[in-house]
């Protein structure tokens, strides 16, 4: 999913019909936007028992600053690891174990 259609339930039961085993929406969200984009994407691991991941951007972004956090969540709806608020970084994600791992920049 790209920013927008984060927010359009649809969008969501639309990937699910069609399959898909992972969700990740790339965003450029403030620390108000990324907050709700995270808990929208912890619960729809929750709901719908798959696992998803938020890709954000840090730093200055159009009309405001961008809070980074980007994050993965197992199908329980557990947060499997975070990036902070302000470093760029990787977040590997094994789907088969589960396991993530951050690696900064």
């Amino acid at each position: 999913a790209i920013c927008y259609e984060l927010s359009v339930p649809a969008h969501a039961e639309k990937v699910l019909q069609n399959g898909a085993q992972f969700y990740l929406a790339s965003v450029a969200k403030t620390a108000a936007g990324a907050a709700k984009a995270a808990e929208r994407l912890a619960q729809l691991a929750k709901d719908r028992a798959m696992t998803t991941l938020l890709v954000n951007c840090v730093g200055n972004c159009e009309d405001g600053l961008c809070a980074g956090q980007s994050a993965a969540w197992n199908p329980n709806g557990e947060r499997l690891a975070q990036l902070d608020e302000k470093s760029e970084g990787l977040l590997l994600l094994d789907t088969a174990t589960g396991i993530a791992e951050i690696i900064a920049c």
